[in-house]
């Protein structure tokens, strides 16, 4: 998908977004061709990006702003740790003769992003090139989850509705900022966030879902980690499901997956933002009704695989059922203790290894993740409570996590491409951007500087 901003020259950031669709699924971004096209200039190169800026961008607006060379560097390493997917290559961050609008894909160059040049000189929220860093990040992200799988449902992950991506931007920005002492990042990231919560131009309670998971206990990052690497783990891709895209079973098993993740269901917590609840998304797609009896046999599932595999049995059958959206068809019968998976659990009653909210209270069998910490900008904590030890397997859930997690401006999956004759894939879109007159141009500088300082810890890893 591409994303247009209304007005009458670019920038005008107080008009409605246009998102015009292209295509709805991802496939791996291919191999970069490492130069920049004859109207460019190649302005930096690394082991990891380059960066090629259009020749009329430097002449109408100067000298490219270099700080964006290192943060290039770093959304990479990142995103590469982030979702446990590599670069297929050096990445291009090609900064485009101004066009009010961003998308996965360099136009000159293959692997990487194409960004509006002017972009990283402006100054929004009062932050400069607030939206350089925004949307270079932002199209990243879309390229790496594309690289997980495609088709990721288009009525609140991506495309139509993209809360994922809106709900990773600031805390990446966040994160880079406090490991590299870098204040106008910090304060981009504050206003980021304050773009998607009440009172922001952007409001939109289902970037606040995704905040609410991240902020559950042993989540964070390493949860989505943990995740990303479930879903590579069983091979399963979104789009090879057998249903379109939006439907309930596609959203079935992305919830399944993200409650892997947190060792209990995380359904209310969608719901509550009207995600599977029967409320359409506001973007042309009706809405449908989740099941959590369907959620709970996808979970389990995957553990029976797993298990029953570990055990010594050919699962092949049955993996292609899980794949294939016949989870109901899984057969496996993976027993509780060796070969049950950390994620899952044992249900003693029956020594099958189960989903970990259908196991035993103590977590026998399988065992959550390591605490994680994550906090946002007037963050408040709060602790989950260790797990009991189980038996024949690891212990239950430890950790805790912090609160205050905030909006962010996403994009969702597409590979194909077009916008302004563009040649490339765009993901999908949800970065409406809007002036100055938000909520954070209400406060002075150093308040700003407060809120971006107050809280913020540097991540583990």
């Amino acid at each position: 998908m591409k994303c247009l901003w209304r007005g009458n020259r670019p920038y005008e950031w107080s008009k409605q977004v246009v998102c015009i669709a292209a295509f709805v699924s991802v496939s791996l971004p291919s191999a970069a061709a490492h130069a920049c096209s004859a109207t460019e200039t190649q302005v930096y190169k690394s082991a990891k990006t380059v960066w090629c800026v259009e020749n009329s961008v430097v002449a109408q607006y100067g000298t490219f702003p270099q700080e964006f060379f290192p943060y290039g560097d770093d959304v990479v390493d990142e995103l590469a740790l982030l979702f446990n997917v590599p670069p297929q290559g050096v990445y291009t961050f090609e900064a485009s003769k101004p066009s009010g609008g961003a998308h996965t894909g360099s136009e000159c160059c293959g692997l990487g992003v194409t960004v509006t040049g002017d972009a990283f000189y402006n100054t929004a929220y009062g932050v400069h090139g607030f939206w350089g860093y925004l949307l270079s990040l932002h199209e990243t992200i879309n390229d790496w989850t594309g690289q997980v799988s495609s088709g990721w449902p288009t009525d609140f992950w991506a495309d139509h509705v993209s809360a994922f991506p809106n709900a990773m931007d600031w805390h990446i920005m966040e994160t880079l900022g406090t490991q590299n002492g870098n204040m106008n990042l910090l304060m981009a990231s504050v206003a980021q966030k304050a773009r998607f919560y009440p009172g922001g131009d952007t409001a939109d309670p289902r970037v606040q879902m995704f905040d609410q998971i991240f902020a559950l206990p042993g989540y964070g990052y390493q949860g989505l980690s943990r995740v990303f690497g479930f879903i590579e783990g069983d091979k399963v891709h979104w789009d090879a499901l057998g249903v379109p895209n939006p439907d309930v079973k596609r959203t079935e098993y992305v919830m399944a997956y993200l409650s892997l993740g947190a060792g209990k269901p995380v359904t209310t917590i969608m719901q509550q933002a009207h995600v599977g609840d029967g409320t359409p998304d506001g973007a042309g797609d009706p809405g449908y009704v989740v099941s959590e009896a369907d959620i709970d046999a996808i979970a389990t599932a995957h553990c029976s695989i797993r298990a029953a595999g570990a055990q010594g049995s050919d699962e092949t059958a049955d993996e292609q059922a899980l794949r294939s959206g016949s989870y109901m068809n899984v057969t496996a019968k993976g027993k509780c203790g060796a070969g049950c998976p950390a994620e899952c659990g044992c249900q003693s009653s029956t020594d099958l290894c189960v989903a970990p909210w259908l196991a035993d209270p103590t977590g026998s069998g399988g065992g959550a993740a390591a605490s994680s910490t994550s906090t946002g900008p007037a963050s408040s904590t709060s602790s989950g409570a260790s797990g009991g030890s189980g038996t024949g397997g690891n212990g239950g859930h430890g950790g805790h996590g912090n609160g205050g997690h905030g909006g962010h401006g996403g994009h969702g999956n597409g590979n194909g491409g077009h916008g302004h004759g563009g040649k490339h894939a765009s993901s999908g879109c949800g970065s409406r951007p809007a002036g100055d007159s938000g909520p954070l141009s209400m406060l002075a500088p150093w308040a700003v500087v407060a809120l971006a300082l107050g809280g913020v810890r540097r991540r583990r890893r």
